[in-house]
């Protein structure tokens, strides 16, 4: 895959999330493998995902991270209520107390930051209004520069990644051994892996956000559920969105 369908495929994702869970604000930290996103974590806050991006980054075998983050930009280059350049938070307070967007000073935009293993980086920010019960996205992104978003992404893709072929199988009363085996076959240890990355990654983001598996399907999501994973750290996605 290329940045530019590794980028659609992840902005299907969060807009299909938007446009389905409108009063959604949390960040997200999406993890794509072999095309499709298949784990995310969701927070309030940007430290908790950057802190264990690492650790999504090599259970799950990400090709992909991608942080997904709302905000209020500015549209125009100087703060028309001061007229003189923005400062921190001023976005959001004339979009808050001075009608913003109406005026076309500020938009809500909803910013994606893709980082992939091989190296490259882009960020993209898609302006959006929210109209009764839909989303109306701008036909443009809009030109970011200096976020860091996608780099503070891309310094955690770093670390190596969990082998699924690797994964002991403890047999019938017998510990597999990490080093020799035996091992599960690696379709099964792709799962061991993807349940046990999640159900660590809860634990560590503790009350500070959820973390979800991705599927395509209510049989797989009732696989999952079978072997172990709760059923609140599943997500059916269809080409939909998210159920």
């Amino acid at each position: 895959m290329t940045i530019a369908t590794t980028r659609e495929a992840l902005r299907a994702y969060a807009r299909n999330r938007k446009e389905h869970l409108l009063d959604e604000a949390d960040h997200l930290l999406l993890v794509l493998r072999d095309g499709t996103p298949v784990a995310a974590l969701s927070s309030g806050a940007l430290d908790p995902l950057l802190r264990l991006a690492g650790t999504a980054a090599s259970g799950y075998g990400a090709q992909a991270l991608a942080l997904v983050v709302e905000g209020v930009v500015p549209l125009v280059a100087v703060n028309p209520l001061t007229g003189e350049a923005w400062q921190r938070g001023e976005a959001e307070q004339v979009w808050l107390e001075h009608d913003g967007v109406a005026q076309g000073w500020v938009a809500e935009t909803q910013i994606l930051a893709v980082a992939e293993r091989t190296g490259e980086t882009v960020d993209e920010g898609w302006p959006f209004r929210l109209a009764s019960d839909t989303v109306e996205w701008a036909d443009a992104p809009l030109a970011l520069s200096g976020t860091g978003l996608s780099r503070a992404v891309a310094a955690r893709m770093r670390g190596p990644v969990v082998d699924p072929a690797r994964v002991p199988d403890p047999g019938d009363r017998l510990a597999g051994d990490p080093e020799n085996g035996p091992f599960h076959p690696p379709e099964y240890g792709r799962v061991s892996l993807d349940i046990g990355c999640t159900r660590v990654l809860g634990d560590q983001l503790g009350d500070d956000g959820e973390v979800f598996l991705i599927v395509e399907s209510c049989d797989r999501a009732d696989y999952l559920i079978r072997e172990g994973l709760p059923l609140w750290q599943v997500e059916v996605s269809t080409a939909a969105g998210p159920e």
